[in-house]
């Protein structure tokens, strides 16, 4: 109620015809430190975990996280925004709107090729492959296929929206209070990427794009160019990941123990099922190559085809057994 409105000392503030509505706002040193702190708790907490304890961990539990992290996101910046007095102006010109997606289609395309180069140098210098981060294999190789079509939901149409307004919204305005311009840019694109946790080679081509995205939002005054430009690399690798999620599962989540993969999850009338792996089992081996984690799993099965035929070795209370699997798509 508007006479409740005490709290609001402050006279509304309305940003100006190109100023961006978060850039109006106030900002003070105790908001980024307030606004931090749940995400690092976030991303220190497993970190300081025993791994027994992350393995008793649900695997779905990442959907809920990520639910109320995204949450925290995108409401902080709007309530203390509100809070402060600043106003929305209203919806955007259409024209200023046609030219701000004109500007992130020229782009991207360049965007793309200067990522893909940095991407690949840090590769070649590591030694490493070129493959996606273990954080994501994870959920692409989830035995059931909702937990796929929830990621690329969120990838694509909502990390966008709440990233943007979070890192450069609220992130890089409040810092650009405090310090100088580029050093701003450079801060909030260094916990952008902290804050993805893909391994560092991935966290430096995400902090790069977090170094963009700030730069498109300086130039234009608008965070549509640089929500524009998540969008399209989202959607892009949200692509990559369907073809792969196409290929064939053996159906199975499990943990390292004992030498071998030990089962925690079977999905109802996977390749798994149908073989008669249970709950339990530990996996040795697949076609004479030796398993010990679920990455191994994954990589084993990364040239095969729906259909073909794999012959699994495993434990079951001491016991050694072989079985012939059916490799199947993954389930609904």
């Amino acid at each position: 109620m508007e006479t409740m409105d005490s709290e609001f000392s402050e006279p509304a503030i309305k940003p100006t015809a190109r100023q961006s509505f978060f850039r109006a706002v106030p900002w003070r040193g105790s908001d980024i430190l307030i606004a931090l702190t749940p995400l690092v708790l976030a991303r220190v907490v497993p970190l300081v975990t025993r791994p027994a304890q992350l393995s008793a961990v649900p695997h779905w539990v990442w959907l809920p996280l990520t639910a109320a992290a995204t949450g925290w996101m995108l409401l902080f910046p709007w309530v203390v925004a509100r809070r402060r007095g600043v106003r929305l102006k209203g919806i955007a010109p259409l024209r200023s709107t046609v030219i701000d997606g004109l500007i992130a289609l020229g782009l991207f395309p360049l965007i793309l090729v200067l990522l893909g180069l940095l991407v690949q140098s840090l590769f070649a210098l590591s030694g490493g492959e070129a493959r996606p981060p273990d954080a994501l294999e994870r959920i692409l190789h989830a035995p059931r296929r909702f937990e796929v079509i929830a990621f690329m939901f969120l990838a694509v149409f909502v990390a966008p929206i709440t990233e943007e307004t979070f890192f450069r919204g609220f992130l890089y305005n409040a810092l650009r209070l405090r310090v100088p311009l580029a050093v701003a840019a450079v801060i909030q694109a260094v916990v952008f990427g902290v804050f993805h946790p893909f391994g560092p080679i991935h966290m430096a081509a995400i902090a790069f794009l977090g170094l963009v995205f700030a730069l498109a939002y300086e130039w234009r005054q608008s965070l549509l160019v640089p929500m524009l430009l998540h969008m399209f690399q989202n959607a892009l690798g949200v692509t990559a990941l369907a073809i792969a999620a196409a290929g064939p599962v053996l159906g199975v989540g499990g943990n390292p123990h004992d030498g071998g993969l030990q089962i925690a999850v079977v999905a109802p009338q996977s390749a798994a099922d149908a073989a008669g792996l249970r709950v339990g089992d530990i996996i040795t081996a697949i076609d004479g190559k030796p398993v010990t984690d679920i990455q191994d799993v994954w990589q084993i099965l990364r040239l095969r085809h729906v259909g073909d035929k794999i012959e699994v070795e495993f434990r079951r209370e001491g016991t050694e057994h072989r079985v012939e699997a059916v490799l199947k798509p993954r389930g609904g």
